[in-house]
């Protein structure tokens, strides 16, 4: 099939226009995703240094609140009773804390802030 002269010269214009103009489109597209996945990989790590800082800081809060308990008398002088007591208000004042006890020096079980009994704690937790 053999074109005109206007046929030939409407294609070369067309080829000559779009080339430029597709290089253009794919340039910017491969541009805009990098900036896109730059932004979301920035934005992660953000994120992610923001929730280690409040995990970092809850953590904190909630070693400084036991070790204030530990300081007691209530809590040093190893009465089952009155650690009882003080397990149940530090249970109370942070619920999330589900379970909180405290353990003698032979790994059981002094007392616990939801007043089942105690365990052996050398048993579970690697004590020995």
């Amino acid at each position: 099939m053999r074109f005109g002269l206007v046929a030939q010269t409407t294609v070369v214009m067309l080829i000559a226009g779009l080339l430029p103009l597709s290089l253009f489109g794919g340039i910017t597209l491969k541009q805009q995703g990098d900036r896109i996945r730059s932004d979301a990989e920035h934005s992660m790590q953000t994120s992610a240094e923001r929730i280690s800082g409040q995990v970092d800081e809850w953590i904190d809060k909630n070693v400084r609140a036991l070790q204030a308990a530990a300081n007691l008398p209530a809590l040093v002088s190893m009465k089952r009773e009155s650690q009882s007591e003080v397990l149940a208000a530090v249970r109370q004042a942070y619920p999330w804390m589900y379970l909180v006890f405290t353990i003698g020096p032979d790994g059981q079980n002094v007392a616990r802030s939801d007043e089942k009994p105690g365990m052996d704690q050398s048993r579970t937790s690697g004590w020995r």
